[in-house]
Protein backbone atom coordinates (compact mmCIF):
# COMPACT_ATOMS: atom_id res chain seq x y z
CA UNK A 1 0.00 0.00 0.00
CA UNK A 2 2.77 2.47 1.28
CA UNK A 3 4.61 1.67 -1.68
CA UNK A 4 1.86 2.17 -4.39
CA UNK A 5 1.48 5.93 -4.14
CA UNK A 6 2.48 6.69 -7.69
CA UNK A 7 0.17 4.02 -9.43
CA UNK A 8 -2.90 5.04 -7.08
CA UNK A 9 -2.34 8.20 -8.11
CA UNK A 10 -2.22 8.04 -11.80
CA UNK A 11 -5.40 6.02 -11.59
CA UNK A 12 -6.65 8.82 -9.78
CA UNK A 13 -6.00 10.95 -12.66
CA UNK A 14 -6.68 8.32 -15.71
CA UNK A 15 -8.99 7.29 -14.97
CA UNK A 16 -47.55 -0.75 -5.19
CA UNK A 17 -51.08 -1.16 -7.38
CA UNK A 18 -53.62 -0.21 -5.65
CA UNK A 19 -56.12 -2.66 -3.57
CA UNK A 20 -59.71 -2.76 -4.54
CA UNK A 21 -61.70 -3.00 -1.00
CA UNK A 22 -64.66 -5.28 -1.24
CA UNK A 23 -67.50 -5.03 1.20
CA UNK A 24 -68.23 -7.74 3.24
CA UNK A 25 -72.54 -9.02 2.80
CA UNK A 26 -73.28 -7.75 6.59
CA UNK A 27 -71.89 -4.64 6.20
CA UNK A 28 -74.19 -1.96 5.33
CA UNK A 29 -74.69 -0.66 1.79
CA UNK A 30 -71.70 1.62 0.93
CA UNK A 31 -71.70 5.21 0.88
CA UNK A 32 -71.47 6.92 -2.20
CA UNK A 33 -68.07 7.53 -3.98
CA UNK A 34 -67.71 11.06 -2.57
CA UNK A 35 -68.15 9.72 0.87
CA UNK A 36 -66.67 6.26 0.50
CA UNK A 37 -63.02 6.60 1.63
CA UNK A 38 -60.57 5.30 -0.93
CA UNK A 39 -58.38 1.76 -0.49
CA UNK A 40 -55.35 3.56 0.15
CA UNK A 41 -56.70 5.13 3.20
CA UNK A 42 -58.23 1.89 4.31
CA UNK A 43 -54.25 0.56 4.15
CA UNK A 44 -50.97 2.99 5.59
CA UNK A 45 -48.90 3.75 2.63
CA UNK A 46 -45.65 2.40 2.21
CA UNK A 47 -42.41 4.32 3.97
CA UNK A 48 -41.06 6.26 1.57
CA UNK A 49 -37.51 5.55 1.00
CA UNK A 50 -35.11 8.41 2.72
CA UNK A 51 -33.55 10.91 0.82
CA UNK A 52 -29.93 10.19 1.71
CA UNK A 53 -30.08 6.66 0.74
CA UNK A 54 -27.55 5.84 -1.85
CA UNK A 55 -28.77 4.48 -5.38
CA UNK A 56 -29.51 0.37 -4.99
CA UNK A 57 -28.91 -0.07 -8.86
CA UNK A 58 -24.57 0.52 -8.83
CA UNK A 59 -22.98 -2.26 -9.35
CA UNK A 60 -19.80 -2.36 -6.83
CA UNK A 61 -16.21 -3.58 -8.03
CA UNK A 62 -13.70 -5.66 -5.83
CA UNK A 63 -11.13 -4.44 -8.23
CA UNK A 64 -10.35 -0.88 -9.94
CA UNK A 65 -9.15 -1.14 -13.45
CA UNK A 66 -8.49 -5.34 -12.07
CA UNK A 67 -5.43 -3.99 -10.27
CA UNK A 68 -6.29 -2.47 -7.23
CA UNK A 69 -7.94 -4.36 -4.76
CA UNK A 70 -11.71 -2.44 -3.18
CA UNK A 71 -12.84 -5.67 -1.35
CA UNK A 72 -13.89 -3.24 1.21
CA UNK A 73 -16.21 -0.61 -0.83
CA UNK A 74 -19.81 -1.05 -0.24
CA UNK A 75 -23.13 0.25 -0.58
CA UNK A 76 -24.75 2.17 2.07
CA UNK A 77 -27.65 0.08 2.34
CA UNK A 78 -29.78 -1.50 5.30
CA UNK A 79 -28.69 -5.28 4.72
CA UNK A 80 -25.35 -3.53 4.37
CA UNK A 81 -25.17 -1.90 7.67
CA UNK A 82 -25.15 -5.43 9.56
CA UNK A 83 -21.89 -5.52 11.90
CA UNK A 84 -19.39 -7.61 10.64
CA UNK A 85 -18.29 -10.38 13.21
CA UNK A 86 -14.56 -10.99 13.54
CA UNK A 87 -14.30 -13.43 11.52
CA UNK A 88 -15.46 -11.83 8.71
CA UNK A 89 -13.58 -8.87 9.35
CA UNK A 90 -10.30 -11.07 9.02
CA UNK A 91 -11.53 -12.22 5.98
CA UNK A 92 -11.35 -8.90 4.48
CA UNK A 93 -7.98 -8.42 5.47
CA UNK A 94 -6.96 -11.97 3.70
CA UNK A 95 -8.64 -11.09 0.40
CA UNK A 96 -6.58 -7.35 0.43
CA UNK A 97 -3.68 -9.54 1.51
CA UNK A 98 -3.73 -12.10 -0.85
CA UNK A 99 -5.46 -11.71 -3.79
CA UNK A 100 -4.06 -11.60 -7.60
CA UNK A 101 -5.04 -7.88 -7.67
CA UNK A 102 -3.33 -7.07 -5.04
CA UNK A 103 0.00 -8.86 -6.10
CA UNK A 104 -0.14 -7.17 -9.58
CA UNK A 105 -0.57 -3.57 -7.64
CA UNK A 106 2.60 -4.42 -5.98
CA UNK A 107 4.66 -5.63 -8.53
CA UNK A 108 3.68 -2.44 -10.90
CA UNK A 109 4.44 -0.29 -7.70
CA UNK A 110 8.04 -2.18 -8.01
CA UNK A 111 8.49 -1.37 -11.01
CA UNK A 112 7.71 2.03 -10.82
CA UNK A 113 10.50 2.66 -8.09
CA UNK A 114 13.01 0.98 -10.11
CA UNK A 115 12.60 3.02 -13.05
CA UNK A 116 12.65 5.96 -10.60
CA UNK A 117 15.31 4.75 -8.90
CA UNK A 118 13.65 5.28 -5.56
CA UNK A 119 15.85 4.22 -2.61
CA UNK A 120 18.64 3.38 -4.99
CA UNK A 121 21.12 3.15 -2.33
CA UNK A 122 19.23 0.04 -0.69
CA UNK A 123 18.40 -1.80 -3.29
CA UNK A 124 19.97 -0.46 -6.53
CA UNK A 125 18.76 -1.77 -10.05
CA UNK A 126 18.67 -5.41 -11.88
CA UNK A 127 16.38 -8.10 -11.33
CA UNK A 128 17.91 -8.73 -8.03
CA UNK A 129 16.96 -5.45 -6.82
CA UNK A 130 13.22 -5.71 -7.94
CA UNK A 131 12.65 -8.51 -6.44
CA UNK A 132 13.83 -7.31 -2.65
CA UNK A 133 11.38 -3.82 -3.83
CA UNK A 134 8.58 -6.69 -4.55
CA UNK A 135 9.24 -8.30 -0.56
CA UNK A 136 9.25 -5.12 0.50
CA UNK A 137 6.16 -3.67 -0.79
CA UNK A 138 4.59 -7.07 -0.10
CA UNK A 139 5.43 -6.39 3.68
CA UNK A 140 4.12 -3.08 3.96
CA UNK A 141 0.51 -3.86 2.07
CA UNK A 142 0.32 -7.42 4.45
CA UNK A 143 1.16 -5.37 7.67
CA UNK A 144 -1.06 -2.67 6.70
CA UNK A 145 -4.00 -4.75 5.56
CA UNK A 146 -3.84 -6.58 8.33
CA UNK A 147 -3.98 -4.66 11.33
CA UNK A 148 -6.26 -1.56 9.03
CA UNK A 149 -9.06 -4.03 8.09
CA UNK A 150 -8.54 -6.94 10.19
CA UNK A 151 -7.03 -6.82 14.22
CA UNK A 152 -7.67 -3.18 14.77
CA UNK A 153 -11.08 -3.32 13.67
CA UNK A 154 -11.60 -5.96 15.83
CA UNK A 155 -10.23 -4.28 18.90
CA UNK A 156 -11.91 -0.83 18.77
CA UNK A 157 -15.20 -2.76 17.66
CA UNK A 158 -15.31 -0.62 14.36
CA UNK A 159 -16.68 -1.65 10.41
CA UNK A 160 -13.32 -1.57 8.27
CA UNK A 161 -15.44 -1.37 5.24
CA UNK A 162 -15.90 2.06 3.19
CA UNK A 163 -19.65 2.74 2.60
CA UNK A 164 -20.35 4.87 -0.81
CA UNK A 165 -22.15 7.90 -0.29
CA UNK A 166 -23.44 6.91 -3.95
CA UNK A 167 -25.37 10.72 -3.79
CA UNK A 168 -25.44 14.13 -3.60
CA UNK A 169 -22.79 16.87 -5.26
CA UNK A 170 -19.41 15.90 -6.11
CA UNK A 171 -18.03 18.61 -3.43
CA UNK A 172 -19.79 17.09 -1.00
CA UNK A 173 -19.17 13.63 -1.35
CA UNK A 174 -15.67 13.82 -2.14
CA UNK A 175 -15.18 15.19 1.26
CA UNK A 176 -17.27 12.90 2.58
CA UNK A 177 -15.24 9.91 1.17
CA UNK A 178 -12.12 11.46 2.17
CA UNK A 179 -12.92 12.21 5.68
CA UNK A 180 -13.50 8.57 6.11
CA UNK A 181 -9.78 8.34 6.68
CA UNK A 182 -10.50 9.96 10.06
CA UNK A 183 -14.35 8.98 10.81
CA UNK A 184 -15.79 5.58 10.41
CA UNK A 185 -18.39 3.60 11.90
CA UNK A 186 -18.65 1.33 15.42
CA UNK A 187 -20.25 -2.66 14.98
CA UNK A 188 -23.10 -0.58 16.56
CA UNK A 189 -23.43 1.65 13.73
CA UNK A 190 -22.49 4.96 15.03
CA UNK A 191 -20.10 7.40 13.67
CA UNK A 192 -16.59 7.40 15.60
CA UNK A 193 -13.37 8.29 15.01
CA UNK A 194 -11.09 6.08 13.19
CA UNK A 195 -8.51 4.64 15.47
CA UNK A 196 -8.29 1.34 12.96
CA UNK A 197 -7.04 3.41 9.74
CA UNK A 198 -4.92 5.95 12.26
CA UNK A 199 -2.90 3.59 13.91
CA UNK A 200 -2.80 1.11 11.64
CA UNK A 201 -1.25 3.41 8.95
CA UNK A 202 0.66 4.30 11.59
CA UNK A 203 2.16 0.59 12.74
CA UNK A 204 2.16 0.34 8.55
CA UNK A 205 4.75 3.22 7.68
CA UNK A 206 6.67 1.97 11.23
CA UNK A 207 7.03 -1.78 9.97
CA UNK A 208 7.64 -1.43 6.64
CA UNK A 209 10.72 0.92 7.13
CA UNK A 210 12.63 -2.17 8.56
CA UNK A 211 12.93 -2.90 4.93
CA UNK A 212 14.89 -0.12 3.75
CA UNK A 213 18.37 -0.39 4.96
CA UNK A 214 19.03 3.26 4.24
CA UNK A 215 16.03 4.86 5.77
CA UNK A 216 16.28 6.69 8.51
CA UNK A 217 14.84 5.85 11.20
CA UNK A 218 13.28 8.83 13.32
CA UNK A 219 9.86 9.77 14.86
CA UNK A 220 9.68 12.84 12.09
CA UNK A 221 10.43 10.66 9.17
CA UNK A 222 8.04 7.98 10.41
CA UNK A 223 5.07 9.99 10.49
CA UNK A 224 5.75 12.17 7.44
CA UNK A 225 5.65 8.51 5.54
CA UNK A 226 2.08 8.68 7.77
CA UNK A 227 0.70 11.85 6.77
CA UNK A 228 1.82 10.91 2.81
CA UNK A 229 -0.15 7.32 3.36
CA UNK A 230 -3.29 9.22 4.93
CA UNK A 231 -3.13 11.45 2.14
CA UNK A 232 -3.18 8.20 -0.34
CA UNK A 233 -5.82 6.71 1.42
CA UNK A 234 -8.24 9.74 1.06
CA UNK A 235 -7.68 9.75 -2.30
CA UNK A 236 -8.56 5.92 -2.69
CA UNK A 237 -11.59 6.70 -1.03
CA UNK A 238 -12.66 9.08 -3.25
CA UNK A 239 -11.69 6.80 -6.26
CA UNK A 240 -13.58 4.52 -4.68
CA UNK A 241 -16.92 6.90 -4.23
CA UNK A 242 -16.61 8.23 -7.94
CA UNK A 243 -15.24 4.98 -9.48
CA UNK A 244 -18.89 3.40 -10.47
CA UNK A 245 -19.92 6.37 -11.61
CA UNK A 246 -18.17 6.33 -14.41
CA UNK A 247 -17.48 2.73 -15.01
CA UNK A 248 -21.30 1.39 -15.15
CA UNK A 249 -22.30 3.58 -18.07
CA UNK A 250 -19.33 2.76 -20.02
CA UNK A 251 -19.96 -1.12 -19.36
CA UNK A 252 -24.19 -0.91 -20.21
CA UNK A 253 -23.16 0.81 -23.56
CA UNK A 254 -20.73 -2.07 -24.20
CA UNK A 255 -23.13 -4.32 -23.22
CA UNK A 256 -20.72 -5.66 -20.81
CA UNK A 257 -23.98 -6.82 -18.58
CA UNK A 258 -27.47 -6.21 -19.03
CA UNK A 259 -28.06 -4.02 -15.72
CA UNK A 260 -26.02 -3.05 -12.60
CA UNK A 261 -28.81 -5.12 -10.82
CA UNK A 262 -27.73 -8.54 -12.51
CA UNK A 263 -24.61 -8.48 -9.97
CA UNK A 264 -25.22 -7.39 -6.80
CA UNK A 265 -22.20 -6.96 -4.29
CA UNK A 266 -22.69 -9.73 -1.73
CA UNK A 267 -23.54 -8.01 2.01
CA UNK A 268 -21.52 -10.93 3.55
CA UNK A 269 -17.89 -10.92 3.48
CA UNK A 270 -17.66 -14.41 4.00
CA UNK A 271 -19.67 -14.84 0.16
CA UNK A 272 -17.17 -12.82 -1.46
CA UNK A 273 -16.86 -13.38 -4.68
CA UNK A 274 -15.27 -11.25 -7.92
CA UNK A 275 -18.60 -10.25 -10.07
CA UNK A 276 -15.99 -8.98 -12.88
Amino acid sequence: MNRSSALIFSLIFFSCQPIRAQSPAAEPPPSTPEQQPSPDHEKPDAPLPKTDEPPPNHHMYNRILGIVPNFISTEDTPENRRPLTARQKYNLAFHEMFDFSAQIQIGIGAAIDQATEAHANSFGQGWGAYGERFVAGEAGDISGSFLTTGFFPHIFKQDPRLFRRGRGGIPKRAWYAFTRVVVTRSDAGKPMFNYSNVFGSLAEDGISTLFYPDYIHTVGGTFRGWGYQMLQNGGFNILSEFYPDIVDPILRRLHKYPSPRAHPRPADPMTLTDPN
